[in-house]
């Protein structure tokens, strides 16, 4: 089965968060960014301008995978752009 990935603007990611409620977050022993409705104990929420600049330094995108957002570095990900 093959999902679609979709690259999403900061704008984008943002309007679909807060309609489901969503905020970005970072989980402190990996190092792993995420979006999470409630940061857990291990997690620590993150402004949208802190995810700005992380996504800038660390080379990352937010992409949206079979439904779900995923915060990822840019390499090594194939991105399908949608036909219409």
């Amino acid at each position: 089965m093959v999902r679609k990935i979709r690259v999403l603007n900061l704008s984008e990611a943002k309007r679909i968060a807060l309609m489901q409620g969503l905020s970005p977050c970072i989980t402190k022993e990996t190092d792993k960014y995420t979006f999470a409705k409630q940061a857990g104990a291990d997690q620590k929420k993150l402004s949208w301008a802190e995810l700005e600049q992380v996504l800038s330094e660390e080379k990352m995108a937010i992409y949206e995978i079979g439904g779900y957002m995923k915060i990822l570095k840019k390499e090594g990900v194939e991105v399908k752009e949608k036909s219409e």
